[in-house]
């Protein structure tokens, strides 16, 4: 195995402590997420933007419908 001199050991020692850190706040992150109160608050929030979409789909499909209705009318 290849000895490294000082500074590339502490270079690779820098970037697996990096890898550790990032992989410990993805996993925190996820715990947290995935977990309780915060969870259910995420389901809530996905729910009600669902149903405005929804909503507003409809909404959006009627005014198209009846725009194209009145032309019709208009036009015999």
């Amino acid at each position: 195995m290849k000895k490294l001199n000082e500074t590339e050991e502490k270079e690779r020692l820098a970037e697996y402590g990096a890898s550790l850190m990032i992989l410990v706040i993805i996993w925190i992150g996820l715990l947290i997420f995935t977990h309780g109160l915060i969870w259910s608050f995420a389901k809530f929030l996905l729910t009600v933007v669902l149903i405005y979409g929804i909503r507003d789909f409809f909404v959006d499909y009627t005014l198209l419908v009846t725009r194209y209705k009145k032309v019709d009318k208009f036009k015999k």
